[in-house]
């Protein structure tokens, strides 16, 4: 996190989110809520930090928005799609707490 500092806390709060609840559309949420953070830390260059998205992204199975036009695209099309059941969001499976538990060490260890 030391070249992305910037993108710490945003990013932060997608992956507390995902821990929280392993929902795709809960997580993407955040990032649209936090807006104008995923906007600051853009500006700042991703270009450094393209390494961790692509870790963040391939874990949770996220699309993460690396430009002004590719956050308002994924917040103008989480408002267009339908709110998934209960069912549909049932309990988390082992293999995504499995994942979430890899993301976290991996999160842990670039921030130590």
């Amino acid at each position: 996190f030391t070249n992305c500092s910037a993108l710490c806390e945003p990013l932060g709060a997608v992956v507390t989110e995902y821990m929280m609840t392993f929902d795709v559309n809960a997580t993407t949420r955040v990032v649209c809520r936090d807006a104008q953070e995923w906007l600051c830390a853009i500006s700042a260059g991703l270009e450094a930090c393209s390494g961790l998205l692509e870790l963040a992204e391939t874990s949770l199975s996220l699309t993460i928005p690396r430009s002004q036009s590719g956050l308002e695209a994924t917040c103008a099309a989480l408002t267009t799609t339908a709110t998934t059941t209960a069912a549909d969001t049932g309990s988390a499976s082992s293999a995504s707490m499995v994942v979430g538990a890899a993301w976290a060490g991996a999160l842990l260890a670039t921030t130590t």
